[in-house]
């Protein structure tokens, strides 16, 4: 019901950049993802200064499996505003790409800027796991005892997995 309202809304008004927002988003969350971003590139090309359209156009790219779009979409955001969450997102596209450094970088810039960022703590451990840096891994689940028990209890399980090719992100 929301997509169709969504449609209605941009066909009365067609630089309407809010409901291209919305419409983007709805896509991606009922995995439309084509959908998704020529709303979301709409969205964007109308108000060129939006994080939150690169934000959501960057999710859109990653879930379609367009990985280095993603990238790109997501340093567009933080280009217009720099934000934990985007930088977290972004080390999960590049460890999903094989750019661990990358990620590792990412991850640290999103824990600077809120150091109590649990999932960029996990996601950090997990891309050090990957790496084979099992003391750096243990350090960042030494924090997440502290800020996210729950979440360290899932890391701690990842720590005794065999197999870390399929860990999965937060």
């Amino acid at each position: 019901y929301a997509i169709e309202a969504l449609g209605q809304a941009i066909l009365c008004q067609a630089d309407y950049v809010d409901a291209h927002l919305s419409l983007g988003v709805a896509y991606n969350d009922a995995g439309r993802y084509d959908d998704a971003i020529l709303s979301l590139n709409r969205a964007a090309s109308l108000r060129p200064d939006s994080p939150s359209a690169y934000r959501s156009l960057g999710l859109a790219y990653h879930n379609s499996g367009r990985l280095v779009e993603s990238v790109e979409a997501y340093k567009r955001a933080l280009g217009v505003k720099v934000e934990a969450d985007v930088y977290n997102n972004l080390g999960v596209v590049y460890d999903s790409l094989g750019r661990h450094q990358e990620a590792v970088e990412s991850y640290q810039r999103a824990i600077g800027l809120n150091p109590h960022y649990a999932e960029a703590h996990y996601n950090l451990g997990v891309t050090h796991l990957r790496v084979n840096e099992k003391g750096k891994a243990l350090r960042q689940y030494a924090l997440l005892k502290k800020i996210a028990p729950q979440l360290a209890g899932d890391f701690f399980n990842l720590l005794y997995q065999d197999n870390l090719v399929d860990a999965a992100h937060r």
